[in-house]
C-alpha cells in the first residue's frame, strides 16, 4: 500500500470516527431527530442543543456542521433502509431474510433511525431552522444545563455531592430522573443512587449532557 493510499484510510478512519461521535451525541438526544418528543418543535433549543453537541465533538464542529453532518448520515441511512426494506421477501416467499444487505459501516449505528425516519423526497439544499417568535426563549449560556433537563436546573459542574443534594430535593425521583448511560435502575432509592454515582470518580466524565436524561 502506497503512502498515499495509507494517508486517505487513515483520514477515512479518522472521519468515521468522527461520524460516530457525533452520532452518539444525537442519538442520546432523541427531541433532535423524533417528531413526537415535545421538545422538537422548540427551535430554540434545537439549535442550542447543536451548538453544544458540535462544542463537545474530539474535532470541534459549529452548531450549524454538527446538524448539517447529522442531515447528510440520515438520509444516507434513509436510501440504506429503504433498499433494505424493499429487498424483504414478500408473504409466502421461501425465505425471510431481505436480498440486500447495507455495506455501508455506519448502518448499524444509526438503527435507532429505523422506526422514525419516514421515506419521502428530499432536497440537497440545508437552511438551518431559525426559532420563530413565539418559540420559547431559551438563554445561551443555559443551553447546556437546560435542553436535556427542563423540569430539574441541574448543573453539569455540580459536585457529586452538590448533585445528590439536588437530588435528594425531588420526592418522586422515578418520575424525574432516568440516568440511561450508568445502567442504573429505576426502582433504586435515593441511598444506592448516591453510593452508585460515588463509584464514578470523575463524574463529569461520566454524566456527560446526553447521560442524564430527565422526562417530563
Amino acid at each position: 500500500m502506497s503512502e498515499d493510499e495509507q494517508f486517505e484510510d487513515s483520514e477515512q478512519y479518522e472521519d468515521e470516527q468522527d461520524d460516530r461521535e457525533l452520532i452518539t451525541w444525537v442519538k442520546a438526544n432523541s427531541f433532535l431527530y423524533n417528531k413526537s418528543e415535545k421538545l422538537y418543535s422548540n427551535n430554540e433549543v434545537k439549535n442550542s442543543a447543536w451548538d453544544a453537541i458540535g462544542n463537545n465533538l474530539t474535532n470541534k464542529k459549529t452548531g450549524s456542521e454538527a446538524e448539517h453532518r447529522f442531515i447528510q448520515l440520515r438520509q444516507r441511512f434513509g436510501r440504506e433502509r429503504k433498499k433494505v426494506v424493499q429487498s424483504q421477501p414478500r408473504s409466502g416467499a421461501g425465505t425471510s431474510q431481505p436480498t440486500y444487505s447495507s455495506k455501508w459501516i455506519l448502518y448499524n449505528d444509526l438503527m435507532f433511525l429505523a422506526d422514525v425516519i419516514k421515506h419521502r423526497k428530499t432536497t440537497t439544499n440545508y437552511k438551518r431552522k431559525h426559532p420563530k417568535s413565539q418559540a420559547i426563549q431559551v438563554p445561551k449560556s443555559q443551553a447546556i444545563q437546560q435542553m436535556m433537563f427542563p423540569n430539574v436546573q441541574i448543573c453539569l459542574t455540580m459536585s457529586l455531592y452538590q448533585l445528590c443534594k439536588h437530588l435528594k430535593a425531588h420526592r418522586n425521583l422515578l418520575d424525574v430522573l432516568r440516568l440511561q448511560s450508568l445502567q442504573i435502575c429505576l426502582t433504586m432509592s435515593f441511598y444506592q443512587l448516591c453510593k452508585h454515582l460515588k463509584a464514578y470518580r470523575n463524574l463529569l466524565d461520566v454524566l456527560r449532557l446526553q447521560s442524564l436524561i430527565v422526562v417530563e
